[in-house]
């Protein structure tokens, strides 16, 4: 529910809406164990997906509730995600909507466009080498 809501305007824009299609891909895809909720003090404000893999972190999803977007909340925790993969010396991968704002941010943060389909840019954050 929290996704439809983040994402509703830009997947309906794009992709239409068919509720069934969209409902049997989330069920197939949904993994608690890599589900981490994003909360301001006592409410749920979103939730984001990140999954290490052996040579890259996959920022899988974040969705954050249109009245809390837009408040650095996505950046902060993007910025999170970036320096752990830094640590572990791997880079962030994601798949983003094309017609979705967020490439914007991505894109500020360092990551660059590796692959595209009609729909979705391939995203990635190499490693950076400051000495």
């Amino acid at each position: 529910m929290m996704r439809k809501q983040a994402l509703g305007v830009c997947v309906t824009r794009k992709l239409g809406r068919d509720e069934s299609v969209q409902r049997d891909f989330h069920a197939h895809s949904y993994d608690p164990s890599q589900t981490h909720l994003i909360r301001q003090g006592d409410q749920t404000v979103g939730h984001m997906v990140v999954k290490t893999n052996a040579d890259h972190i996959l920022f899988e999803a974040l969705h954050i509730l249109p009245v809390h977007q837009h408040r650095g909340i996505g950046t902060l925790l993007l910025r999170h995600v970036i320096s752990f993969a830094e640590t572990l010396n791997l880079p962030v991968r994601l798949t983003v909507l094309r017609v979705n704002p967020a490439v914007n941010l991505y894109q500020r943060l360092g990551f660059v466009v590796t692959g595209e389909t009609d729909t979705h840019y391939a995203m990635e954050r190499g490693l950076t080498h400051a000495h």
